[in-house]
């Protein structure tokens, strides 16, 4: 179960997996387990590498700078932060309805097949839209299927791209998500 859910910069994801020595212990086939928590992660990078000056930062977010492997606990994706108005086609490096998918099949396996209890951390570059509005889908998924709503902690002002957004309701209600499965 979910039971609470941070979005946060890459720069800030960064300092919490040190901070919580993960890094030290981490196995992509167990669960992750700090201080006598339980964590899960989404890690949203940017679609590109990240140029060589800026590999060692904290902040560097490009596909190539993921800082745990994927595993049970870990879902690591590389899409842009993009919006669109009705009728524009997508740009070929953002979100696709396949990553929304993956998203909720993530996070369906905690919702519903896992009755420990675990704090779900998002990420991307700033923190403020592509984290932010999968926090607040999975939020409103949790509170549909258990009535409980987690809380959503953010480090800043969060916004909506309703773009992500409905990829990620089509991937749970729509029609196409069935060919998928």
């Amino acid at each position: 179960m979910i039971k609470s859910i941070k979005v946060c910069s890459k720069k800030d994801f960064t300092s919490l997996v040190r901070g919580l020595h993960i890094l030290d212990s981490y196995n992509p086939d167990l669960p992750i387990k700090a201080y006598g928590q339980k964590y899960i992660f989404i890690s949203i990078a940017d679609p590109w590498n990240t140029p060589d000056s800026d590999k060692e930062k904290d902040y560097a977010n490009g596909k190539d700078s993921h800082l745990l492997p994927e595993g049970r606990c870990v879902l690591n994706l590389d899409f842009g932060d993009y919006s669109f108005v009705d009728g524009e086609s997508p740009e070929k490096d953002c979100m696709t309805l396949e990553d929304a998918i993956k998203i909720t099949n993530f996070i369906y396996r905690f919702i519903l097949f896992d009755e420990d209890e675990y704090k779900l951390v998002i990420h991307c570059s700033a923190g403020v839209s592509r984290s932010f509005t999968i926090g607040e889908f999975v939020q409103d998924i949790v509170f549909y299927h258990t009535t409980e709503k987690p809380p959503l902690k953010t480090n800043s002002v969060g916004y909506r791209n309703s773009y992500i957004r409905k990829l990620l309701e089509d991937a749970v209600f729509g029609p196409e998500t069935y060919k998928y499965f």
